[in-house]
């Protein structure tokens, strides 16, 4: 047995909000990486948070919610699971 961190993105749970990720997504994207040797298991839409810690995060938060409140994000796509 082993532990996997999971980091998630704003994903859509009870929400309808077209800027967070489906859910579907998520746990599809979540189960593909499960199934490699990873020990944390981020998806490609949270890895942008996950490598932006400094000083001056907030800037780059700031720039994304104001982005997120003209235009959601074009990457969230269904993608079969095999």
């Amino acid at each position: 047995m082993t532990t996997s961190k999971t980091m998630p993105p704003w994903v859509q749970s009870n929400n309808d909000k077209p800027c967070a990720m489906p859910l579907s997504s998520f746990v599809d994207a979540t189960i593909r990486l499960l199934d490699t040797d990873t020990d944390e298991v981020l998806v490609e839409e949270a890895k942008m948070f996950r490598n932006n810690p400094s000083p001056n995060e907030s800037i780059f938060v700031n720039h994304l919610n104001n982005t997120m409140k003209s235009e959601p994000p074009k990457i969230h796509e269904m993608v079969p699971v095999l």
